[in-house]
């Protein structure tokens, strides 16, 4: 039998049996099992003497009988304290139950055939610490099986806690080493327990001292004098446990009364009046609770009270009757009685929650979660607002309606990229990161600033230093831009070469602004050599060679030939009009200004007195011409190179000779078209050709020495004419002079 079991018996009995004394020692039966699954280490065996096995020992379940073989082997019973009910559940942390010690009664035999070593021992254990160990050696008996009893007193009281145990164990051999089972026995093993009860854990209502007393109520007054208890009460549920009971009554007793008559008129006989008021309480079987008579004799009267505490709290259910009644002897009066319950109130009414089996458990333990918590389920109310705070307390970017949502977004897109806001924390070193990540040359803090800088400096002007790239083509075209004549590898080198030395103007300072217009293009053609830039015509500011500024869009699209083909006007100065651009033919080379010298000379003859062509011809007689020096080489290249860009802005001024403003100043750019044809290849090839004779009529004269005279009168006539022809003809060739 379990060892709670066996206690709760126990409490019951001893509590019932008579006046509920407070700490009255209470012994319990043996809580030792007589079985072999009991014994852990142990095998079903036989008696002395058996040949199988032995290497453990053996339990005989007939005669509660434990045999050890040939190996040191030992036998256990552990046994546990587990939660038991004494009319309601009750937890064993507070029943009451203090264990003060055990007793043990057990025969051993270790003697004869049946001997070895033999050693028991008794421990209380919380768990798997031992909190008392007594040990019991029994190396030999003298003749059979000998009674061993005692008892042990703890050296303090304990509580009987769940996880408690009492374990006794025995140990034993037989020092043979006979194959079986022939060490020492132990038969009928026996251990009890001695423990006392706390009144107050039997009933409250015990001591105003004990915990609970005042959770003890008192029900309403009852002024009847016999009824159902369960009934009258209408106490509410069906743990409410009745602790005792209170009642009292008002009566009167006279005195002597006449208990005899002679024909009912003459009283022969007094006796003493007296009154006997009986109270009984019963159980619902019927059996007797509680029992009282209160007699009261003659001339006696009062209002006595009286009340009863059950030694044991009982279950209103298991409550049956109460009565109070009297048995009356001459003048007597009962005049009330009353009676009043004390009880406990069902503790699963005032707290649902107190057991798992009360009515209401669930729903008070519901409510009870979620008040505590209204996250505890989704049927909680105020689940949703609670969900919302949590949710908005663990991020308040889980909801935009959360507060402080605004500022923990800022803070959030922050995080992520200081940019998303100037408010941001390191926005501006963030900002001045991606600029120079983009650019280099938005700070000079940025790194490769240095670096960008001077490639934004190359780039724009590859002047800027000299180891930039493209520095030696960008200075020669400086160089050629400031002077068309810096190199012959200039852009315009030969036109301006030509303009210079070749084509003689009127003016010097055209010759100077066709120079720079020549450099003009030159720059142009350095700073865009995919052609994509389109002329415009736009105002611009001249300076004339008298001194006066003028200011307009070109019409040609070049300042010089716009001054070339500029129209007359008349000057309000009195200074004549500037004369357009006149193209001179370039000056002959030097040797054949020096032939024409030589063929004004008479023939045969020289500046000294000798022939001319003996100073020309090689000795010999060799006809062939002398070769041409350097000078001359050089001389005719530069030549060839100035006509050729001559001709070429011979193209461009007819081009435009169209957008020319009037008449006049379209006859001017023809003169100076006409002029530069003059330098076209082969152009004069027409006036340089040789017809040779060839054979045909013989040469004779028709009319030998023969003069046509014309008439005198025709002469006359038309002399005068071709006089003004020819003066006209003439003044062309004298109308710049």
């Amino acid at each position: 039998m379990k060892l709670v079991a066996i206690i709760g018996a126990f409490l019951i009995a001893g509590i019932a049996s008579g006046s509920a004394k407070a700490q009255t020692p209470i012994t319990s039966q043996n809580i030792l099992t007589p079985t072999v699954n009991a014994w852990s280490g142990s095998v079903a065996g036989q008696n002395a003497g058996y040949s199988g096995g032995g290497n453990g020992p053996a339990f005989n379940s007939t005669t509660n009988t434990l045999i050890f073989g040939y190996s040191t082997a030992t036998a256990t019973q552990r046994i546990t304290a587990e939660a038991f009910a004494i009319q309601h559940a009750l937890d064993l942390s507070n029943s009451g139950i203090k264990i003060n010690g055990y007793n043990y009664s057990w025969y051993i035999n270790n003697s004869g055939d049946q001997s070895g070593t033999l050693a028991g021992k008794v421990e209380l254990m919380r768990g798997n610490t031992a909190l008392e160990t007594y040990n019991y050696n029994y190396n030999s008996t003298t003749n059979g099986f000998e009674l061993k009893t005692g008892t042990q007193a703890f050296t303090s009281e304990y509580s009987l806690l769940a996880g408690d145990a009492m374990r006794l164990s025995f140990t034993g051999k037989d020092n043979r080493f006979w194959a079986g089972y022939y060490g020492p026995q132990v038969r009928e093993p026996s251990l009890t327990l001695n423990y006392t009860t706390d009144p107050c854990m039997a009933n409250p209502l015990y001591s105003p001292s004990c915990p609970n007393y005042n959770q003890v109520l008192t029900s309403q007054t009852i002024y009847a004098q016999s009824y159902a208890i369960n009934q009258a009460l209408s106490l509410s549920g069906s743990g409410v446990q009745i602790n005792g009971f209170e009642y009292g009554y008002h009566y009167y007793v006279g005195g002597d009364w006449c208990s005899e008559t002679f024909l009912g008129i003459f009283c022969t006989q007094t006796s003493a009046s007296s009154m006997a008021v009986d109270v009984s309480v019963t159980s619902n079987t019927g059996s007797s609770l509680y029992s009282m008579t209160h007699n009261h004799g003659s001339n006696t009267s009062g209002e006595p009270s009286y009340s009863f505490v059950f030694p044991q709290q009982r279950l209103l259910s298991t409550m049956g009757n109460f009565s109070l009644s009297t048995r009356e002897i001459g003048t007597t009066a009962l005049y009330s009685s009353w009676s009043r319950w004390q009880y406990t109130p069902d503790p699963c009414v005032v707290n649902p929650l107190y057991a798992t089996t009360c009515e209401g458990y669930q729903t008070a333990y519901f409510t009870q979660e979620c008040t505590v918590n209204p996250l505890y389920n989704s049927a909680c109310p105020g689940y949703a607002a609670a969900m919302f705070t949590q949710q908005c307390n663990a991020s308040q970017l889980s909801d935009p309606a959360c507060p402080g949502y605004a500022s923990a977004y800022l803070t959030y897109q922050c995080s992520i990229n200081p940019l998303y806001s100037t408010t941001c924390s390191g926005y501006q070193q963030a900002y001045h990161d991606q600029q120079c990540s983009i650019s280099p040359l938005f700070a000079t803090d940025c790194t490769g600033y240095a670096a960008a800088y001077k490639t934004q400096q190359c780039t724009a002007n590859p002047l800027y230093a000299t180891d930039c790239p493209g520095y030696e083509q960008a200075y020669f075209n400086a160089q050629c831009i400031k002077d068309s004549l810096y190199s012959n590898k200039c852009e315009g080198y030969a036109t301006a070469y030509a303009i210079k030395n070749l084509i003689k103007f009127t003016d010097s300072s055209i010759s100077s602004s066709v120079n720079q217009s020549l450099s003009d293009t030159a720059a142009t053609k350095a700073s865009d050599p995919a052609n994509t830039i389109v002329a415009t015509n736009t105002a611009s500011t001249t300076v004339n060679t008298d001194g006066t500024v003028s200011t307009g869009v070109s019409t040609t699209g070049d300042t010089n030939v716009d001054k070339a083909i500029a129209p007359k006007t008349t000057s309000t100065s009195g200074s004549a009009p500037a004369a357009p651009v006149q193209l001179s033919p370039p000056a002959a080379p030097m040797a054949r200004q020096e032939q024409k010298q030589d063929e004004n000379k008479p023939e045969g003859k020289t500046e000294g007195g000798g022939s001319q062509q003996a100073k020309n011809e090689p000795k010999g007689g060799d006809s062939k011409p002398a070769a041409p020096t350097a000078r001359q080489e050089l001389q005719a290249k530069r030549e060839a190179a100035a006509k050729a860009e001559a001709v070429e802005k011979g193209k461009n001024l007819a081009n435009e000779m169209g957008k020319a403003s009037d008449l006049e100043a379209q006859k001017a750019v023809q003169n100076v078209v006409i002029q530069a044809m003059g330098f076209t290849p082969g152009f004069d090839t027409y006036g340089k050709t040789i017809m040779n004779d060839a054979v045909g009529y013989k040469p004779y004269s028709i009319y030998n020495n023969q003069k046509n005279i014309d008439s005198r009168a025709n002469l006359r006539m038309f002399g005068g004419t071709d006089r003004l022809h020819n003066e006209m003809v003439e003044s062309q060739y004298k109308k710049g002079n």
